[in-house]
């Protein structure tokens, strides 16, 4: 009876590692792999990935190594960091068992500096950022702002006075300078 419990026993451990190596295969074989790579001016750069079912989210990560996706046709979108207007680009993507999907997005960025000048000299203020009407950020004056390249509308403050500055456009790759006189 000994011997009989043995073999019965040693039956179901090696049953048990076979169907936990087919469960990892049929696992496997039901993911497929995203690599994405996201550029700046067309130059690497550093950004996250996030990957939509509808409204359920189903991956995210950072783009610097591949991500693994369950089989599908999904929203993906990428976003640049660093920049102050959260630049993002999505597509559709078909994940497709055993295969790798790939997704590269390259963001035009440009920065902006605004130099604020009370009566000839540097003065310390505020600038507010507005692109399409939706307010962008805040920054300080003087400070560089790293932004989608088009075209923005400010908001300058110093010392309880305001100016606008409509319409200034921040290029690819490129320094936009602009200037505030109270």
């Amino acid at each position: 009876t000994m011997a009989c419990f043995r073999t019965i026993l040693i039956s179901i451990v090696i049953s048990s590692a076979w169907l936990a190596d087919q469960g990892v295969a049929w696992a496997q074989a039901g993911e497929g792999t995203l690599n994405c790579r996201i550029l700046e001016n067309g130059g690497q750069a550093s950004g996250t990935v996030t990957v939509r079912d509808g409204a359920r989210q189903v991956a995210s990560g950072d783009c610097r190594s591949p991500l693994r996706v369950p089989v599908g046709a999904y929203e993906v979108t990428l976003r640049l960091d660093g920049a102050l207007d959260r630049p993002e680009q999505s597509r559709r993507v078909q994940i497709t068992a055993g295969t790798s999907a790939e997704y590269e997005a390259d963001f035009p960025t440009g920065t902006l500096v605004v130099q604020i000048l009370a009566d000839g000299r540097p003065g310390a203020g505020m600038v507010t950022i507005s692109q399409a009407g939706r307010r962008i950020g805040t920054v300080g004056g003087g400070v560089s702002a790293r932004l989608s390249a088009g075209s923005y509308d400010l908001t300058v403050k110093y010392r309880g006075q305001e100016q606008r500055l409509t319409g200034i456009r921040v290029s690819r790759g490129g320094q936009q300078t602009t200037t505030a006189s109270f």
